[in-house]
């Protein structure tokens, strides 16, 4: 893949061995076109062209075709999908050519949806029921699905480290609500921690979704040509797919890929940024929104410049508080990989509890400049030789803490001191 981005840091263009994608914005970052080009059939151009009101970022437009919204400004109808919404501005029926309602949602008082009812079209019968569960910090941890008689029939649920999906369980059950068959599989995923491959325990690929920038293009359900299809429904983070809206629901609102948009107003208004109707500020590669609320900003581990300090340490100590220094210097840059994975983690934990709005790099400076701080003061105190690691592990607790990350996340606190991947020094062992 290549990419190409404007001064403001919007993606113009992605580019595969065999397609070209290529977007313009206008001055407030609304996508006004998307150019689909093939590199295989040169006269093979598909153009999107989108248009917005003059006095706000509604989307008015596409390819000429009128998209209504209701007072509140949200979409109430796409590709012949009828949308209404409740006094909170979620989405809560969908009806198809207008007049036959194909589901209806409910949400709880955290505003995650709970239930969805589908519906047979024409008749209106019920045709079956959805329930999501959740864990206390938001993420999606399953649904099960029950058919219109109201018998449980099968299940989805996910395996989470922190934000990152490892494995994804199918159950069915027998009429008796018992397990009858069940399948494990591994979710492998991006930077973003998108889902983009699953494979079973022999490691064959079942399922992958080579989607463009934005979501556009659905998963491939049977890699491996059994006829037999691998429902994964999970997208972006914090985002899962619904077949009757045919958006992926993103918590707090809902994400219409095709247009790189959100069909709601930012509920937070302008807390997630100047255009309450986009997406991650039109860089769906380094930001994701798992809360459909504001970006998440994974914009690189900042200044390693300050990192030099622990290099005067190494010179300044001996054994294996030294030792600690060189370690230290490693995960101040970035470099460790089993320590700086779990602040990694910790970040993105930090962003679903809002304990801190900052972005990766200022997260990751500001830690540097802290510690520095603190072990500079302990160092002075506690001559150079005579820094501790009771010390060290204290000045880390209250810095993370500071910062938002919390102390969970200080890999002191994970690993006992001196057990590798540990550097800290044993207390009374330096």
């Amino acid at each position: 893949m290549q990419y190409e981005y404007d001064a403001l840091g919007r993606l113009t263009q992605e580019q595969t061995n065999s397609l070209k994608k290529a977007y313009s914005f206008d001055a407030t970052g609304n996508r006004t076109q998307r150019t689909t080009t093939s590199l295989t059939t040169s006269d093979a151009t598909d153009t999107q062209s989108l248009t917005y009101a003059s006095d706000s970022n509604r989307l008015t437009s596409v390819n000429g075709s009128t998209l209504p919204v209701d007072a509140a400004g949200n979409h109430t109808q796409i590709n012949g999908r009828r949308f209404t919404y409740d006094s909170q501005g979620r989405l809560s029926e969908v009806y198809q050519a207008n007049i036959y309602k194909v589901a209806d949602y409910k949400y709880n008082a955290l505003g995650q949806r709970i239930i969805k009812r589908s519906y047979v079209m024409g008749s209106q019968a019920l045709a079956g029921t959805t329930t999501y569960l959740y864990d206390s910090s938001g993420k999606l941890l399953g649904q099960t699905f029950y058919d219109g008689n109201g018998q449980k029939t099968s299940g989805q649920y996910w395996f989470w480290l922190d934000s990152m999906p490892l494995a994804q369980l199918t159950a069915n059950f027998s009429t008796l609500g018992e397990v009858s068959s069940s399948k494990l599989i591994y979710l492998h995923v991006d930077h973003l921690n998108t889902p983009r491959l699953a494979t079973d325990s022999s490691q064959a690929l079942l399922w992958r979704w080579n989607s463009d920038a934005y979501g556009v293009e659905a998963p491939e359900e049977d890699v491996d040509g059994d006829g037999k299809a691998t429902t994964i429904t999970l997208r972006f983070p914090g985002q899962i797919y619904d077949a009757q809206t045919q958006l992926s629901y993103n918590y707090h609102r809902d994400y219409n890929p095709d247009t790189g948009r959100y069909v709601q107003s930012d509920p937070i208004g302008l807390g997630g940024g100047l255009n309450t109707f986009g997406y991650v500020s039109a860089n769906p590669l380094r930001w994701s929104d798992p809360r459909g609320l504001a970006p998440w900003d994974w914009n690189g581990r900042g200044n390693t410049g300050v990192c030099s300090y622990y290099e005067q340490r190494v010179c300044e100590t001996t054994g294996d508080l030294s030792d600690y220094y060189k370690r230290a210097e490693d995960i101040c840059k970035g470099e460790d990989r089993a320590v700086n994975s779990l602040l990694t983690v910790g970040i993105a934990s930090a962003w679903i509890r809002g304990t801190t709005n900052l972005s990766e790099s200022d997260i990751y400076n500001k830690i540097r400049a802290e510690l520095i701080s603190n072990d500079k003061n302990v160092s002075s105190n506690s001559g150079p030789n005579g820094v501790t690691g009771d010390m060290i592990d204290a000045y880390h607790n209250d810095v993370f803490r500071d910062v938002g990350i919390g102390p969970l996340f200080y890999g002191g606190n994970l690993w006992p001191q001196g057990i590798p991947p540990n550097p800290v020094p044993r207390s009374g062992h330096n």
